[in-house]
C-alpha cells in the first residue's frame, strides 16, 4: 500500500511536468512509472522491516535515483522516446526488475515480512475491557 501511494505522490509530477521523460507519451510511461514505483515499495517495506530504521529506506531511494541519473546520462538510444520506454524510472527493464526483486522478496523472504506482525491484541479505550485483559478485575467493576 505504501508503495501505491508514493506512487500515486509522483501523479502530479508525471502528468503536469517535465520532471519524467517528456519525450514518451503519458499513456504509456504514467503506468509503467506507476507500477515500477508501487513494487518499489515492497523493496523499501522490506528494507525497512529488515534494518528497523528508515535511514536505509532513504539512502537506496537516494541510490536509485542517483542511479536513472546515471543511466540516462549514459544511454545511448535511437530516439528520447525509445529511452523513456526502455531506461530510467520511465522504462520497462526497470519495470521488469522491480517485478523480479518483489517478486523474491515477496515469495523467498516472506517470513521476513511476517516478522512485523503485531503479536499482541490491538489497544482498546474501553478501559473495562483494557482492565480485564490486564487481570485488573477489581478496577473493572
Amino acid at each position: 500500500m505504501t508503495g501505491a501511494f508514493h506512487a500515486i505522490f509522483h501523479l502530479p509530477l508525471l502528468l503536469l511536468t517535465t520532471t519524467y521523460q517528456s519525450d514518451g507519451k503519458r499513456w504509456i510511461v504514467v503506468p509503467v512509472v506507476m507500477v515500477t514505483l508501487t513494487l518499489a515499495g515492497v523493496w523499501y517495506g522490506w528494507l525497512r522491516l529488515w534494518s528497523g530504521s528508515i535511514w536505509p529506506v532513504s539512502l537506496s531511494h537516494s541510490a536509485f535515483n542517483n542511479l536513472m541519473e546515471g543511466v540516462a546520462g549514459s544511454a545511448i538510444a535511437t530516439s528520447p522516446a525509445m529511452m523513456a520506454y526502455v531506461t530510467t524510472e520511465t522504462g520497462v527493464v526497470t519495470m521488469i526488475i522491480m517485478v523480479l526483486l518483489a517478486g523474491y522478496l515477496l515469495t523467498r523472504r516472506a517470513a521476513d515480512f511476517a516478522k512485523a506482525e503485531p503479536k499482541s491484541p490491538r489497544p482498546t479505550t474501553d478501559q473495562r475491557t483494557a482492565a480485564r485483559q490486564a487481570g485488573r478485575d477489581d478496577l473493572a467493576r
